[in-house]
C-alpha cells in the first residue's frame, strides 16, 4: 500500500496541479485497495474530493464527503470540506451560514473568515469584503495573503492610494521581494502628483537593485523610464511656469 500512497503523493505534487489525475488514480486507489490503506484511507479521501471539487465532479464530491461526514461527523475538518462543496454548488448562503458557525466555535480561524470573504468578491460585493478584509488584518495584521488580496481589491475599484499602502505593508514584511517594490510604485504613479511619482521612482529603483535587468527585471526598466520621463516634463512645466511669472511681473 506505501507504493500506492507514494504514486498518490506524486500525483498530488504534480506542477501544476493535476486534479485529474489524483480524482482518477485516487479513486482507483480506494476501489481496489480500500480496506488495505487503513487510516491513510482519511487522507485519499480528503484529495479525491478537493481533486473532484477542482474537475467540478460533484457526484464523486458528495460520495467521499458522506464517508467523511460518516465517520468524522463533529469533525471541524469535515465542516469545512461540507462548507467548500456549498460554494461550489453556489449555494453560497448556507456556505457562509456554516462558515459563521465554525468561527463561533474557533474565533481564531482564519480559513473560515477568509472563505466568507471570497464569498462575497464572487458574489460581486466589493466593499463588503474590503470591509471584512480590513477588520480581519486588524487581528491578523501579519497575514500576507490578506494584504495581498486587500492591495488587488483596492487595485479593481480604483483606489490606488489604499493599494500602495497595502503594498507598502507587504515590502515591510518581505523588503527583498522585487515584485512588492514594483507593484507599489506602479500603483503610486497610478494615483498621481508629483509627491507620489517621485516615491514611486525610488520604490522602482529598489526594486532593479533586489533583481537587476540582467536577471529580467525589465518590467521595472520600463517603469523608471515612464517615472523618470513623467518628473522632468513636469519640471519643464514648473521652470515655463516660473518664467511666465517673471514675464506677467516685468510689465
Amino acid at each position: 500500500m506505501s507504493s500506492g500512497l507514494e504514486s498518490l503523493k506524486s500525483v498530488v505534487d504534480e506542477k501544476p496541479r493535476n486534479s485529474r489525475g489524483i480524482l482518477e488514480y485516487g479513486t482507483s486507489l480506494l476501489s481496489k485497495f480500500n480496506s488495505g490503506l487503513g487510516d491513510d484511507v482519511w487522507e485519499v479521501r480528503e484529495k479525491v474530493f478537493l481533486a473532484a471539487l477542482d474537475e467540478y465532479d460533484l457526484q464523486s464530491a458528495e460520495r467521499e464527503l458522506k464517508q467523511i461526514e460518516k465517520r468524522f461527523p463533529d469533525s471541524i475538518r469535515m465542516k469545512k470540506l461540507k462548507a467548500l462543496l456549498l460554494e461550489v454548488k453556489g449555494e453560497f448562503k448556507e456556505a457562509k451560514q456554516l462558515y459563521t458557525t465554525l468561527e463561533k466555535e474557533d474565533e481564531h480561524d482564519k480559513a473560515a473568515t477568509k472563505r466568507k470573504i471570497a464569498i462575497m468578491k464572487t458574489q460581486g460585493h466589493v466593499d463588503a469584503a474590503r470591509k471584512a478584509l480590513g477588520e480581519y488584518l486588524e487581528v491578523f495584521q501579519s497575514d500576507q495573503d490578506a494584504w495581498k488580496e486587500l492591495a488587488l481589491l483596492n487595485v479593481d475599484i480604483g483606489n490606488y492610494e489604499a493599494a500602495s499602502f497595502c503594498f507598502e505593508e507587504l515590502v515591510l514584511f518581505t523588503p527583498t521581494n522585487p515584485f512588492y517594490h514594483l507593484a507599489c510604485a506602479e500603483c503610486m504613479y497610478t494615483e498621481g502628483g508629483a509627491r507620489s511619482v517621485l516615491d514611486a521612482r525610488k520604490y522602482i529603483s529598489q526594486s532593479l537593485v533586489i533583481r537587476p535587468i540582467e536577471k529580467g527585471n525589465l518590467r521595472a526598466v520600463f517603469d523608471l523610464a515612464l517615472t523618470t520621463h513623467t518628473i522632468q516634463k513636469v519640471r519643464r512645466l514648473d521652470l515655463h511656469h516660473k518664467y511666465l511669472i517673471l514675464v506677467s511681473e516685468s510689465w
